[in-house]
């Protein structure tokens, strides 16, 4: 119970000093790949990731649990410079059947996720964002669908295309792991 609490407080002092009013710096920090060559030969740095791992899993099922159907977090979100992002799923019809979902929890990882191709369609949405202060949900213009290329949890590289809201976390998750904010995205006008 100590423990819980202590990380929830190291959460929200890094959050707070991250979405203050005064500076979002950190924020716009690009997070450094993770290198999966050693990652698969040292014990040692496999540990460190998994560990960054546990510790989103545990802030999506913790402080995410009340969200809709996708809920997303970046290494960027808890001021770990990783480019690892995760899922919080809530139902099977929701995760496209390759993507490796933890069936106890419904969370699934991508380590070292980039986009590379994009729908030339795009749609404006209303997004929201839990690692900067928004009064109210701004709007973006996302692409319809990406094309995804990650590593997975047994570190075997993968490339899927994604649409529906499944994809306009993902992107957002990616988005935060290059330093992008929604704030830096955000449009006054549909397209």
């Amino acid at each position: 119970m100590a423990k819980e609490k202590k990380e929830d407080i190291t959460r929200f002092i890094v959050q707070d000093r991250m979405s203050g009013e005064f500076s979002t710096d950190v924020l716009h920090r690009k997070c450094f790949d993770v290198n999966i060559r050693l990652m698969g030969t040292s014990e040692g740095y496999s540990k460190l990731v998994m560990s960054v791992v546990r510790y989103m899993r545990d802030i999506l099922m913790r402080e995410y649990s009340n969200y809709p159907e996708v809920k997303g977090i970046s290494g960027a979100n808890i001021g770990i410079p990783f480019n690892i992002i995760g899922m919080r799923i809530k139902s099977k019809p929701a995760a496209p059947p390759f993507l490796l979902i933890d069936g106890i929890n419904g969370t699934t990882f991508m380590i070292n996720p980039k986009i590379v191709e994009k729908s030339t369609r795009t749609k404006v949405l209303k997004s929201n964002c839990g690692s900067i202060r928004l009064e109210k949900s701004i709007k973006v213009i996302r692409p319809e669908w990406i094309r995804i290329e990650f590593h997975n949890m047994n570190l075997i590289k993968e490339t899927h295309k994604i649409d529906g809201y499944l994809g306009f976390t993902i992107q957002h998750e990616v988005e935060h792991n290059l330093g992008i904010l929604i704030t830096d995205k955000e449009v006054y006008e549909d397209a």
